[in-house]
């Protein structure tokens, strides 16, 4: 039997062992810029209590809690949020599969991704409400701005009636998403879900929460996303002699808004397969021929073609139909993947030996990479390929190039300086 996680363990995890001042207090974290949110009860009926302080590793309360109802999961402030925060959503409940039997997409539970996703969102903006989120989100949004969700299918097959374990791209929190978005007035054929490099199954079309969504992908299980556009901005050029130009796809071109939705997983020759990985299914040829091989250049252990001071992710990401449309970046760490990119989701060590149960949210593409690697890192329960002193490179680069804040730490005793990282605990 699995072991599940608890609320109050999580949060002795999350702030390096120590205990909890009171049994199901809403506490907030302060160390540095970090804190840590435990949400009781459902959306409309939640408590909030006074901080808990963590000084020297000492929990000081701050005083006697005292609990007042609120229609908000979120602290609402008139202070703008800074750009590179980093909301970490946890709940033990999200997802029940044993690991064994059935399949890991059918015990995921849509109600509670929903809250999920809604407090990560207004806490991320700095909102009470999950229609002024979007507002925040998608700026100047009217009808007919088309807004693409890049989800990741790398493990689907030409079949689109097949069903497998394998990791791939939950329609659940995509869901959320969407259910998001028209409450603030969104229409629906303006949200574009893709993945430009292959199929988008059928189990997955059929679970969306409006059908009037466009699903996109290579053409073999439904509109294609196509890769047709004349304007110069669709060309990805690399700055390589062995690498010749992509195509980027036309949701990318067409779009107005862009939200990226990785996986938070290994990769066997990357060290990770995250958000900026995740382009690699927005152009159009990774194997071109021989020699043309984008996956060469981030190998770390391919001494003839990987360089620490160039990355083929980076320019993809530096294209300005991705780095200037990109609204939100959210992690799907509900189960995640140890090991390799075509693995069944396992019991995570550094979660009680249980799935993630977590989502991740940012407007910087960086530091929630940054974030994602770093709860990857912690893991110790399973083989990680590609570790080393190379492992985030690409990080480094786009950090450099001005993209977001670069940061590594350790997420559990949260030692994060730079990045603005807080969790919700529900």
């Amino acid at each position: 039997m699995k072991k599940t996680i608890s609320r109050r363990d999580f949060l002795r995890i999350a702030i390096g062992g120590s205990t909890l001042a009171a049994a199901g207090m809403v506490a907030q974290w302060l160390s540095g810029k970090a804190r840590v949110f435990l949400v009781n009860g459902a959306a409309g009926d939640v408590k909030h209590f006074l901080p808990v302080v963590l000084r020297n590793g000492a929990v000081v309360p701050t005083q006697t809690a005292t609990a007042t109802k609120t229609t908000t999961p979120t602290v609402t402030s008139t202070t703008p949020p800074p750009n590179n925060r980093v909301v970490h959503v946890w709940d033990a409940l999200a997802t029940s599969w044993n690991f064994s039997s059935g399949l890991f997409r059918d015990s995921v539970n849509q109600t509670r991704v929903n809250t999920m996703t809604n407090q990560g969102l207004m806490t991320l903006t700095n909102t009470n409400t999950i229609a002024a989120a979007w507002q925040s989100i998608l700026p100047g949004y009217s009808a007919g701005h088309g807004i693409a969700i890049k989800v990741n299918f790398n493990n689907s097959s030409d079949d689109c009636n097949s069903v497998d374990n394998e990791i791939d791209a939950l329609a659940e929190p995509v869901n959320a998403l969407i259910s998001g978005m028209l409450l603030a007035g969104v229409q629906a054929a303006d949200i574009w879900i893709y993945d430009a490099t292959r199929p988008i199954p059928n189990h997955f079309r059929t679970q969306m929460v409006n059908q009037n969504v466009k699903v996109l992908d290579v053409g073999t299980c439904g509109l294609s996303a196509g890769f047709e556009s004349t304007n110069s901005s669709a060309i990805v050029q690399f700055n390589h002699a062995n690498l010749t130009y992509r195509q980027l796809t036309d949701v990318l071109v067409n779009c107005t808004y862009l939200i990226n939705m990785p996986i938070l997983k290994d990769h066997g020759i990357a060290a990770v397969s995250l958000g900026m990985k995740n382009h690699y299914g927005s152009i159009d040829c990774v194997l071109c021929r021989d020699g043309d091989y984008i996956h060469r250049m981030i190998d770390p252990e391919d001494n003839g073609a990987y360089s620490s001071s160039y990355s083929p992710i980076l320019e993809i990401n530096k294209n300005v139909n991705i780095r200037y449309k990109t609204v939100l970046v959210v992690g799907d760490g509900l189960f995640g993947a140890l090991g390799n990119t075509k693995a069944v989701p396992s019991p995570w060590n550094s979660f009680g030996d249980d799935s993630p149960n977590s989502l991740f949210f940012s407007r910087d593409p960086v530091a929630v990479e940054c974030v994602m690697f770093d709860i990857l890192n912690a893991e110790t329960s399973v083989w990680h390929p590609k570790r080393g002193a190379n492992e985030d490179d690409h990080l480094v680069l786009a950090a450099a190039a001005g993209m977001g804040s670069y940061e590594r730490a350790d997420p559990w005793a949260d030692t994060y300086s730079t990045i603005d990282y807080v969790r919700i605990v529900i």
